[in-house]
């Protein structure tokens, strides 16, 4: 990877005032730049953990926002390249401590780190076990496609309390009914993902 970061208000490497505050920073650091923020994804562990982190942290060089995916045995949500780099982690030996070992080892990195999920990995886990060890591995929040947003409660008051970001998930099906619903949340951004948007509930100040 050659590529080399080309913005002017480039954050630096070193400990962050906190995950969700250095998610918000590279957002203000593009429009500092008056471009787009740019956003990576590599599921952990892929191809194997010691090349994953070689990668990240490549990656974290050149990008503002990682989007770190927990693998999922029956990614059903996911294209075909994404299922085979799933399934490449698995049968590398993959396990959540290596999702939780990557986002440790990003923490003084300049890049902000979301985990991207199958909801059904976060019920099984647990999702207040989740969110915990999530924010003390350094995540920024989690984005859920697979969630519906009148279900969602449940998962963001977790993440919530322990001041990372949750994101709203929102289909075309359910696009209308949860508008008023949104809007009695004061502060939100949008993240649109192929035919589905996502709705991301900040902390309040």
């Amino acid at each position: 990877m050659n590529a080399t970061w080309r913005g002017t208000s480039r954050p630096q490497a070193g400990p962050a005032p906190g995950a969700p505050a250095r998610f918000n920073q590279a957002f203000a650091h593009a429009r500092a730049d008056n471009r787009a923020a740019l956003a990576t994804y590599l599921p952990a562990g892929y191809p194997n953990q010691t090349q994953s982190l070689r990668i990240l942290h490549r990656l974290a060089e050149v990008t503002d926002v990682i989007e770190l995916g927990w693998p999922h045995h029956e990614p059903t949500l996911d294209g075909p390249a994404i299922q085979r780099a799933g399934a490449q982690s698995f049968a590398a030996g993959f396990r959540v401590r290596h999702l939780l070992d990557s986002l440790q080892s990003l923490t003084t990195s300049p890049a902000s780190v979301l985990v991207m999920s199958h909801f059904s990995s976060l019920f099984k886990y647990g999702l207040d076990r989740a969110a915990r060890d999530l924010a003390q591995a350094g995540a920024a929040g989690a984005i859920l496609p697979d969630l519906p947003i009148e279900k969602s409660d449940a998962w963001l008051t977790c993440p919530t309390r322990r001041s990372a970001h949750g994101i709203r998930p929102r289909t075309l099906d359910n696009r209308r009914p949860p508008l008023p619903y949104l809007r009695r949340r004061r502060r939100h951004a949008l993240r649109p993902r192929r035919r589905r948007s996502h709705r991301l509930d900040r902390p309040p100040p």
